[in-house]
């Protein structure tokens, strides 16, 4: 019984998800015993990563390793036109929105990716929606 019971009381945090597995259950007074109900309670945490360059602050959002989107904004709250851009640190996703312009404030561009641990995302403002790595990117590592 105590092997079982010691392989059934364990976390298992993988991302942002925990993983805990409660046991209940006492030894019974008389000779047949119930065995340990194994009772599973998930819980997804949300982050946001915040992170500013020499030109643009970027905000990512998201939970695990799932990001849903980014917003940017001028380092100096000014204005700023172009694509906003995001990508990984292996150039196998890349994603941009279609061309903007705002006097101040903030941008959002819609993600919905789920990135590989430790993977580096990359995102900020260019003058094209090309892909490949610009001037004045800023990056952040999504990892669990």
């Amino acid at each position: 019984m105590k092997k079982l019971t010691n392989r059934m009381l364990g976390t298992l945090a993988t991302s942002a998800v925990a993983v805990a597995i409660a046991c209940t259950g006492a030894p019974a007074a008389h000779a047949e015993q119930q065995a340990p109900t194994a009772r599973p309670a998930l819980s997804v945490q949300p982050f946001t990563a915040h992170k500013c360059g020499s030109v643009y602050c970027v905000n990512v959002y998201g939970s695990g390793l799932h990001v849903d989107y980014e917003t940017v904004a001028r380092a100096n709250n000014g204005a700023m036109s172009g694509y906003v851009n995001a990508q990984d640190d292996d150039d196998s996703w890349h994603k941009a929105s279609g061309y903007f312009a705002v006097t101040s404030g903030l941008t959002r561009l819609n993600i919905d990716h789920s990135f590989s641990n430790n993977s580096t995302f990359c995102g900020g403002v260019k003058s094209t929606p090309d892909w490949q790595d610009y001037k004045d990117m800023v990056c952040v590592t999504i990892h669990s």
